[in-house]
C-alpha cells in the first residue's frame, strides 16, 4: 500500500521552485504572488475536517449577505449539467453538493489550488502502483431531506454521467473507464461500492491528475431525489429546487438576466464553514455597470472569472472602501488556426511571422498598463508550470522578441509576399470582448508590416460561436479559464479526444488529423502521454516545460498577450480568494466583518 502526503512533497521542494518562480521575469509592475507547487498525485489518511481558514486575528463573523458577481460568467444554457454541459451551470451542482476530495479553495492555502483536501472521503487509500483508490466516506451526512449520503450515490452520478454525456468527465479521467461500445461511444465507469461508506476506482494505468480531477469543477455529486422524472429514468434538472445536495449551500432563486440566489445549508456537515447565511450572485457583464455597483455599495466582490479591462480595475483601485489584488492572467484567449491544406496557416513559417509580428510587450506595457505577461499553452495563473518564452531561449524566440523584418522574410519565404486576408471569429460575450482591444492592436501590427496581411473579427453571439467546431476563414478564437494543469498539457490539446465533440477537444479541432504526419507534433504527443503518468513532480515539470519550448516553436496556436486578472473586494470582505475555475469552493470560507 503506498500512502503520500501531498504537502510532503510540496515542503521537499519548495526552497528549489521558489527560486525558479523567482527568476521568471515579469512585465507588470507588482508581481501577483504564484502558486507553489501542486501536490503529490495521493494523500495520507487525513482529518475529518478541512482548517479553519486562518487569514485574520480576528474569529470568523456568521451572518450576512455576500454579494458577487463574475463566478458564474454567463447566462446557465440549462440547469442540467450532465444532460447539457456548460461551465456556468457546473458551479451551481458543485457548491450544492460534494465530491470525494475537495481543490484546496482556502484563502490561505499553502499552495496550488490541485492541492486536494478531504470532501466526503475522509480518508483515502492508493493501492497497485496507481491502479486502485479506496476512498473511506463519512458516516452521518445528510440531504435535506435526511436521507444519509452513502458509496452508492457515487455510483450512480458516474453512471449517470457518463451515460448523458459521454465526452465529460471521461475525457479528463478516461484511464477510469471501460468501453462498452466504440463505435456507439458507450463506456462504463471503473467504480464500486463494496459497502455504504466505500468506494473503490480502478485505472487503467497511473494517472498523476487523477485526485485532482476527483476535486474539479467538472463534476458533483448528483441525487435524482430532487429531480423531475424523465422518460430515460435519469431524472432532470428544470429548475433550482432540483439542485439539492450534500454542500454548503443550494440555488433558492434564479432570475435569468438578474441574479442567482443561494442559502446556507443547514445539513452541510462541516459546521466550521460557510458563515454567511446567503448569497446574492447579480448577472453582471459590462464593466462600468460592474464598476458603478462597486461605488454604489450594491456589489461585495467580483471574481477573476469576469475578466473586466486594466483601466477599470485601476479606477477602481482608487477607491478607499474596496481592495484590488492582482493574479496572473486567469483567461486567456488562444487563436486556433486554420491547419488545412491551403490554409496560410498551414506554414509553419507564416505563423512564426504572425508572432514575430506582434510586439507582445509593448502590448503588456501600453493596453495592459503594465499588468499582463505572453504565455505558451498554459494560462498564466498556473504560474508554477508555466514556463515564460524569455526564458526558452531559442525555442521561444518567435514570442519573446518583436522582429517585423524577420516576419517579412519568413512571408516572402513561405510565398505569401503580397500578404492575404483572414478572419478571427470571435463572440460578444463579455469575457471574450474584453480581448477584442488586443485583437485590433495586433491586426494594426500586422498591417504596419505593409505586407498585406490583414485580419478582422466576425463577432458571433456565444451561442453561434460555440457552433462553430473549426476555424472556418482563418482562425477561431478561444477563451479559457481553468486552474488544473490537466487540461492544458492533455484533455484539450491531445489528438485522441479532438473528436470528440466536448470542450475538452476543441482547443485542436481539426489538427489530430492535420497533424498527423508532423514529427514535431509527434513528439508532444508522446510526451503529454508520458507527463500523464508521471506522478514525481520535478520529473513531470521537465517534460511539461518541454511541451511548452515545441509548441512555442511551431505555433500550432498561437497566445495573445494576456491582462492580469483582478480579485476586487469591499474591504469588509474576508475569506474570499477565488482562482480561475468555477467550482464555487470559495465561497464556504467567506465571512463578513461588519
Amino acid at each position: 500500500m503506498k500512502a503520500l502526503n501531498s504537502r510532503t512533497l510540496l515542503g521537499m521542494l519548495l526552497g528549489t521552485l521558489l527560486v525558479l518562480l523567482a527568476c521568471a521575469p515579469s512585465a507588470q509592475p507588482a508581481a501577483a504572488p504564484a502558486p507553489a507547487a501542486p501536490g503529490a498525485p495521493a494523500a495520507a489518511p487525513a482529518p475529518a475536517k478541512p482548517a479553519e481558514p486562518k487569514v485574520v486575528a480576528e474569529k470568523p463573523k456568521r451572518g450576512g449577505t455576500f454579494t458577487v458577481t463574475g463566478e458564474i460568467f454567463s447566462e446557465p444554457p440549462s440547469l442540467d449539467y450532465a444532460r447539457r454541459g456548460g461551465a456556468t451551470v457546473i458551479i451551481l451542482h458543485s457548491i450544492a453538493s460534494c465530491k470525494l476530495v475537495q481543490w484546496d479553495d482556502r484563502p490561505d492555502r499553502p499552495g496550488s489550488i490541485e492541492q486536494v483536501l478531504p470532501d466526503l472521503a475522509e480518508r483515502w487509500e492508493e493501492l497497485d502502483g496507481g491502479l486502485k483508490y479506496v476512498f473511506h466516506l463519512r458516516k452521518g451526512v445528510k440531504l435535506p431531506n435526511g436521507k444519509e449520503v452513502t458509496s452508492a450515490d457515487f455510483v450512480r452520478t458516474w453512471e449517470r454521467e457518463v451515460t448523458l454525456a459521454p465526452g465529460g468527465l471521461k475525457n479528463l479521467i478516461r484511464n477510469a473507464y471501460t468501453v462498452v461500445d466504440a463505435k456507439k461511444n458507450l463506456w462504463k465507469p471503473n467504480i464500486e461500492a463494496p459497502d455504504n461508506y466505500t468506494v473503490v476506482i480502478k485505472l487503467s494505468q497511473p494517472d498523476a491528475d487523477f485526485l485532482s480531477m476527483m476535486g474539479s469543477h467538472w463534476w458533483a455529486l448528483t441525487f435524482e431525489d430532487f429531480y423531475e422524472k424523465s422518460e430515460d429514468g435519469w431524472g432532470e434538472v428544470k429548475n433550482v429546487n432540483n439542485i439539492r445536495g450534500c454542500g454548503p449551500y443550494y440555488p433558492t432563486e434564479y432570475v435569468p438576466a438578474s441574479h442567482m440566489r443561494f442559502e446556507r445549508n443547514p445539513n452541510y456537515y462541516n459546521s466550521e464553514l460557510a458563515f454567511v447565511d446567503k448569497i446574492n450572485h447579480r448577472f453582471l457583464f459590462e464593466p462600468n455597470i460592474i464598476a458603478a455597483a462597486f461605488r454604489a455599495g450594491q456589489l461585495d466582490a467580483l471574481s477573476p472569472m469576469q475578466n473586466i479591462p486594466t483601466t477599470v480595475a485601476q479606477e477602481l483601485e482608487t477607491d478607499k472602501t474596496l481592495n484590488v489584488r492582482w493574479i496572473p492572467g486567469a483567461w486567456y484567449w488562444p487563436w486556433l488556426l486554420n491547419l488545412e491544406q491551403g490554409s496560410p496557416w498551414r506554414d509553419v513559417r507564416v505563423r512564426r511571422a504572425l508572432a514575430l509580428a506582434v510586439d507582445h510587450d509593448a502590448i503588456v506595457k501600453n493596453l495592459f498598463s503594465g499588468r499582463g505577461s505572453t504565455t505558451v499553452l498554459i494560462e498564466p495563473f498556473l504560474s508554477f508550470w508555466v514556463l515564460n518564452p524569455k526564458d526558452m531561449g531559442e525555442d521561444g524566440r518567435y514570442y519573446a522578441k518583436h522582429n517585423p523584418e524577420e516576419a517579412k522574410r519568413l512571408l516572402r519565404e513561405a510565398g505569401y509576399g503580397n500578404g492575404f486576408s483572414f478572419e478571427l471569429i470571435t463572440s460578444s460575450s463579455p469575457s471574450h470582448a474584453v480581448a477584442h482591444p488586443t485583437f485590433e492592436v495586433i491586426f494594426s501590427q500586422l498591417e504596419a508590416l505593409e505586407m498585406g496581411v490583414k485580419g478582422k473579427m466576425k463577432i458571433l453571439d456565444y451561442g453561434a460561436w460555440g457552433g462553430y467546431p473549426e476555424p472556418i476563414g482563418g482562425i477561431k478564437m478561444s477563451g479559457i479559464a481553468r486552474p488544473d494543469i490537466e487540461s492544458f498539457v492533455y484533455s484539450m490539446h491531445h489528438p485522441k479526444l479532438s473528436t470528440d465533440r466536448t470542450v475538452a477537444g476543441r482547443q485542436i479541432p481539426s489538427k489530430g488529423k492535420v497533424l498527423e504526419g508532423d514529427a514535431e507534433f509527434a513528439r508532444v504527443v508522446k510526451l503529454m502521454d508520458e507527463q500523464k503518468v508521471t506522478t514525481d513532480v520535478p520529473k513531470r515539470l521537465k517534460l511539461i516545460h518541454e511541451i511548452q519550448r515545441i509548441w512555442a516553436q511551431n505555433i500550432w496556436t498561437y497566445y495573445p498577450p494576456v491582462p492580469d486578472s483582478p480579485i476586487i473586494t469591499r474591504k469588509r470582505v474576508q475569506g474570499y480568494n477565488p482562482a480561475a475555475g468555477w467550482s464555487g469552493g470559495t465561497w464556504k470560507y467567506v465571512w463578513l466583518a461588519e
